[in-house]
């Protein structure tokens, strides 16, 4: 089954480092099967793709995907 990892920041850092991201709560994975019933809501919201300069409209398939509080908000509302 795939599994969405998910990197929520309150504020975007300089510079992301994954490893030690992937070691806090940050962190958060998603079952494939929940983000397929909430796919077209979630392509409407831009999102970081793995660092800060790839903003990518929904989620990153094949890597983490990286979302500030606005975007969360973004997404909450659709």
């Amino acid at each position: 089954m795939l599994i969405h990892e998910f990197i929520l920041c309150a504020e975007l850092p300089e510079k992301i480092n994954y490893t030690s991201y992937r070691k806090r709560a940050d962190l958060v994975k998603i079952s494939d099967d929940f983000i397929l019933d909430y796919h077209i809501p979630i392509r409407k919201v831009k999102t970081y793709c793995e660092d800060f300069v790839n903003k990518v409209s929904g989620l990153d398939y094949y890597g983490t995907t990286i979302i500030t509080s606005e975007m969360a908000s973004e997404l909450k509302k659709n």
